[in-house]
């Protein structure tokens, strides 16, 4: 079916020149993988090589040399296996081969070529000339290895949809890695200069034989990028890096995909990578690029971020029990038991990314999988001792987060995503609201000092800080449908940011409140009406901050939960003086007032998404409370479709611990942050509880899930939601962490907030509300 080119083969003097330059332009700026920059510490990586060490990078050359290289015995070895190579590819490449001889040569390198296509690209390809790069199996090079390239359209071809492995020419483009694990890659092109990139290495012998089980892959990113990222480094870090990244759309090493409304969340899936590991050196880092230079006067207790390089080396050790083989051994065998009874390491690693608790008939094997630790891991420092669970936990404090001192603490507790997957948190404590990029830097100002005693004068961070009177105590906030933050404030009812940090014109909103009243809950729906609570109160404003008619209602006893918007625009609250619940109409006359009681609710906590009708629901959306207060320790759903007032029977975790947030992913999966504590006796950490849309419990049952590293754990956690990426988000309330002496989290006193991000746990969801609730999209994927 393929038109036999040969006929077409035509070469130019410009096309020679151009492809001499590609054979011999030395590695941009990064390459070196031995420079270490943000390394974890004791690096065990045996020596690496560099682009000086590939055979004809770094160096010029003649183009004879160049030719005759190419027709050596390893260059034709390379060729030959490449077993996959059929239909045009091999026809184009012994076209080419013949050619060389000839007074018109064509250079063709590796499996594609560079003679003029046949098709016009279309106007948005990209053609990449070259890149470079080792692969590794722990501390020895992989030899023979299959590398490819393959490309995921931003576009949206639909969540693990097939990734395609690159092109030129209409022919697939692969290489192989010398007896070095050096590889070079042939000239291809992308679709897209904004489709995303990763590499794969496949089979090869580290040292034991071909072994048909390794897998080991590493994210790029953008195709218009890729010519910036230098020495690409593959190896069983970069392959963890790569699966917890990505686990929100990757369902198997080959395919990754989204759907056609969220690029963002794939694009910031992809950049995730890059706050695990350096790409050019393949070790994990300690810290997230963004935290390497600290702004003057900026402490660690207020500027700071830890990678969980323990947790990661540790899973890469594992990788390496199997890598570093043939294949046959039990080093493999016993990782694919563990692991879903996958065939090869990417795969295993995905496997963890998706089900960190290791749950097997209700038990955690996590302790087995830390047993395949190999005696002399190569990659370190590890973990100790096994974990509870194997989540990758990121932690940031700044823009406004943090403080040890009592003049820089900040009393973060409620947490929002906004379209771009910024997080916004408001600072109780301080008349500020943070917002930190999607990869956790910070947008917003960061608070400084004077580094020494009495610690004066202090330069508080946050969005607003500057601002006389915007502000008292901002205690809530979401985001509405232009990307605006709006912000309860228990003295100034309402403020509004822009998605730049600054308030909107007339903020803040204080008539929007009865008169001397502030405002604790917010919330917007489906309309972009924006709705705030007080003690006793509900009002709602159009998004200019006006007061709009029918507002404020009163009557309440004690406003313990305000809910947010369904569907149909009824916005649910919670009177937790009375324990009864309901919901409003978009005007503000009553939707329904349960006669059923509900017990016990936590603060301005609730989730949006689906129950299952074998659990108690119609197969329709719930609203799901966490239950914490007067002894009760459940989750309460509530169908807002039907007979509300029928509840279904309430959910009893046996993780559940003092519970505050609750949030839904895109597979109406729930995410309970609990305090920890006591549960029938049983003493249970600071967690995440998380529950299937039967209600299930799908974490651990001794202790949900924790963060796997020693180097992070969450401290009295109250806020949490999910990002277009499968990330959750947690605030903690303290900067406590007993495990990791010599971390400066602070001394775990309450407002010294930070925040936790666990990568890729959950199903990628749309984190803004107001746009779940117009389009219909609550615990279901973007």
């Amino acid at each position: 079916m393929f038109e036999d080119r040969r006929d077409h083969l035509s070469f130019s003097a410009d096309a020679a020149a151009v492809l001499v330059h590609s054979a011999a332009t030395p590695l941009e700026s990064g390459a070196d993988p031995d420079s270490g920059a943000g390394a974890s510490p004791k690096p065990q990586h045996a020596a690496q090589t560099g682009p000086d060490d590939i055979p004809g990078l770094g160096q010029e050359r003649g183009f004879r040399d160049f030719i005759e290289e190419l027709l050596s015995v390893r260059k034709l070895n390379s060729f030959r296996a490449m077993s996959s190579v059929k239909g045009i590819q091999s026809r184009t490449l012994l076209a080419g081969l013949a050619l060389l001889g000839s007074s018109s040569v064509l250079l063709l390198s590796g499996c594609s070529s560079t003679f003029h296509p046949s098709v016009v690209p279309s106007a948005n390809a990209v053609q990449v000339t070259r890149i470079a790069g080792k692969v590794h199996g722990g501390q020895q090079p992989v030899a023979g290895a299959t590398v490819q390239i393959y490309e995921v359209s931003v576009a949206g071809a639909g969540y693990g949809a097939a990734a395609a492995p690159v092109q030129q020419n209409g022919t697939t483009v692969m290489t192989t890695t010398d007896p070095n694990g050096n590889w070079t890659y042939p000239v291809y092109t992308c679709t897209s200069a904004s489709d995303e990139l990763y590499v794969l290495a496949t089979q090869g012998n580290s040292g034991s034989g071909n072994n048909a089980a390794l897998s080991l892959a590493a994210a790029l990113g953008t195709c218009g990028n890729v010519a910036n990222i230098g020495f690409v480094f593959v190896d069983e870090v970069t392959t963890v890096a790569t699966a917890y990244s990505l686990a929100g759309f990757m369902t198997n090493s080959t395919s990754v995909g989204t759907s056609s409304t969220n690029a963002i969340g794939l694009t910031n899936a992809f950049a995730t990578f890059n706050n695990l590991v350096n790409l050019n050196t393949g070790q994990a880092l300690t810290v997230t690029p963004a935290y390497a230079t600290a702004p003057a006067n900026a402490s660690p207790d207020v500027f700071n971020s830890i990678v969980p390089y323990d947790t990661i080396n540790t899973l890469a050790d594992v990788l390496s029990s199997c890598v570093n083989t043939d294949g046959t051994g039990s080093g493999c065998s016993s990782l694919f038991a563990l692991t879903g009874g996958v065939a090869d390491t990417m795969d295993a690693a995905l496997y963890i990314a998706h089900n960190p608790g290791l749950l097997s008939s209700g038990v955690s094997n996590a302790s087995a999988l830390f047993d395949l630790v190999p005696p002399n891991p190569p990659f370190q420092p590890t973990l100790l001792s096994a974990p509870t669970d194997f989540s990758l936990t990121l932690n940031f404090i700044s823009g406004g987060l943090g403080g040890v001192k009592t003049t820089s603490r900040s009393g973060g507790q409620n947490i929002a995503v906004d379209a771009n997957g910024n997080v916004w948190i408001p600072n109780n404590l301080r008349q500020s609201v943070t917002e930190l990029s999607n990869l956790g830097a910070p947008l917003s100002p960061t608070t400084t000092t004077n580094q020494t005693s009495p610690y004066a004068p202090i330069q508080l961070g946050g969005w607003g800080a500057s601002v006389a009177g915007l502000f008292t105590a901002p205690r809530s906030v979401a985001i509405d449908q232009n990307g605006n933050a709006w912000i309860a404030d228990e003295s100034n009812c309402l403020v509004a940011l822009n998605s730049s940090g600054s308030p909107l014109t007339g903020a803040p909103f204080t008539g929007a409140c009865p008169a001397g009243s502030g405002a604790t809950g917010v919330a917007v729906d489906a309309a972009d009406q924006v709705w705030a609570s007080g003690a006793t109160f509900i009002t709602a404003t159009n998004g200019s901050g006006m007061l709009a008619s029918g507002f404020p209602v009163s009557g309440y006893d004690s406003l313990t939960g305000f809910l947010g918007a369904d569907y149909a625009g009824h916005t649910w609250w919670i009177d937790g003086g009375n324990n009864h619940y309901g919901a409003l109409n978009s005007n503000g006359t009553t939707f329904v007032t349960s006669t059923t009681l509900i017990s016990g609710p936590d603060s301005y906590y609730a989730a949006f998404g689906l129950l299952a009708s074998g659990a108690g629901g119609n197969g329709g959306l719930a609203l799901w409370v966490p239950e914490g207060q007067g002894g009760t320790l459940n989750v309460q759903p509530i169908n807002v479709t039907g007979s509300i007032n029928n509840l279904p029977n309430a959910l009893l975790p046996s993780t559940e611990a003092g519970p505050e947030g609750i949030a839904s992913d895109g597979n109406s999966t729930y995410y309970i942050v609990n305090g920890g504590g006591d549960n029938g006796g049983n003493t249970i950490p600071a967690n995440l509880t998380i529950l299937s849309s039967k209600g299930s419990m799908i974490s651990p049952p001794d202790t949900g899930i924790e963060g796997g590293s020693a180097l992070t754990v969450l401290g009295a956690p109250t806020g949490v939601t999910v990002d277009q990426s499968g990330n959750v988000w947690v605030v903690n309330t303290t900067n406590n962490n007993p495990q990791a002496p010599g971390q400066i989290l602070g001394p775990g006193q309450a407002g010294h907030a930070n925040v936790t991000e666990f990568v890729g746990l959950a199903a990628p969801a749309q984190p803004v509300f107001s746009l779940a609730a117009q389009n219909q999209t609550y615990g279901v994927e973007p």
